[in-house]
């Protein structure tokens, strides 16, 4: 069989969705040698796919979206190099389709493949599509958006993109001994309730500096997982509490998942698929310097299908999250934490559809 290119870089929230793909598609079929990643060194790729079987190539690219013109000219040059190293790297190997998601570090291969006449499928994640994508979409074999993204004539609409291996923890959820025995095993205390507090693989600073407060106020009532971001790490080590756990990123969040009952989440359209995937309720914090807003809209739609409260960054003070948090822990809604609240009926198998049209596909060539 043919070889599949997934081009996706720069962050947590282009890589993981094309892991998960990457993952269904070995499901389907495919050998993890017959599926590559296209990349950039400028990001968190190789941190999430060590440890995998895939291939990667990374290239030194960079945003051009905002970048005064010195930058701005550097940055499209790197650009050009990646694509022609990226082209060579196709035409002399037989890939037979391209995946790209979003971001400047999908640029190269998608638009290889256009010269190459390759098929090239796009993926909307977010509810607002980025520049990039916005692009790529008007010249796609194939664009393909979540129910995040909402949908346009032409378009294929399929679920979330979530990888296989976090689907089955909603059930496990309420296996109390489990849950209590991972808790032990993270250094938890097993009977209290968990708050887990995330900004993205690089970190969200605004929430990092409300978290002293945070674990001051309930040191000896929840446990506290913090995922700080890539960037951050030594400032919160003299942290002062008892069941206050810190990671600056962590690639499977399976027993974070597991044990969390509630999270205080950017908006980033992972993170929030996820959350709803496991049943986690969450406060939402939109980043509001993304582009065109996207976390605020990505928020607004996720709430249709998972208990979301929204607090924009501007409200957001460590007092008023204390203070949501007894709300949601301790005081009358204590039952949004243990049953959600789902109107709508999400879909969660966006990866498996997309690999069943893909490596179907591949198998035609064959």
């Amino acid at each position: 069989m043919g070889k599949v290119a997934i081009a996706a870089g720069g962050t947590a929230g282009h890589v993981k969705p094309g892991l998960a793909l990457a993952y269904e598609l070995i499901n389907q079929g495919l050998d993890s040698q017959e599926i590559v990643f296209f990349g950039t060194l400028n990001g968190q790729d190789k941190e999430i796919l060590k440890g995998t079987s895939f291939k990667a190539y990374y290239f030194d690219t960079k945003g051009i979206v905002g970048k005064k013109a010195l930058e701005l000219l550097r940055n499209v040059i790197k650009l050009v190099q990646a694509t022609l190293k990226t082209f060579f790297i196709v035409k002399n190997d037989d890939y037979k389709a391209v995946v790209a998601f979003g971001g400047y570090a999908c640029i190269p291969a998608s638009f290889v493949a256009l010269v190459l006449r390759k098929p090239l499928f796009v993926v909307v994640l977010d509810a607002l599509a980025g520049r990039v994508t916005k692009i790529l979409s008007k010249v796609a074999t194939l664009t393909i958006t979540t129910q995040l993204s909402g949908t346009k004539r032409g378009q294929w609409q399929v679920g979330y993109f979530i990888d296989p291996k976090y689907l089955e923890l909603k059930e496990l959820k309420n296996n109390d001994e489990l849950v209590k025995k991972t808790k032990e095993n993270l250094g938890l205390d097993p009977n209290l309730k968990t708050l887990l507090i995330m900004g993205g693989s690089l970190g969200a600073r605004a929430i990092n500096e409300m978290v002293p407060f945070i674990v001051e106020s309930f040191k000896e009532s929840l446990n506290i997982i913090h995922i700080s971001g890539l960037k951050n790490n030594a400032e919160f080590a003299a942290i002062n509490g008892n069941n206050y756990l810190q990671f600056q990123f962590l690639n499977d969040l399976r027993d974070v998942y597991l044990v969390a009952d509630l999270a205080i989440t950017r908006a980033g359209a992972m993170s929030l698929a996820e959350l709803s995937a496991v049943g986690i309720p969450a406060i939402v914090i939109p980043f509001p310097a993304a582009a065109d807003n996207h976390q605020f809209y990505n928020a607004l739609r996720a709430q249709q299908s998972a208990y979301f409260k929204i607090i924009e960054q501007s409200q957001a003070t460590p007092q008023r999250l204390v203070t949501e948090i007894k709300e949601i822990f301790f005081n009358h809604n204590r039952s949004l934490v243990k049953e959600g609240h789902f109107e709508l009926s999400p879909d969660y198998l966006g990866a498996k559809k997309v690999a069943e049209l893909i490596s179907g596909l591949v198998k035609e060539d064959v």
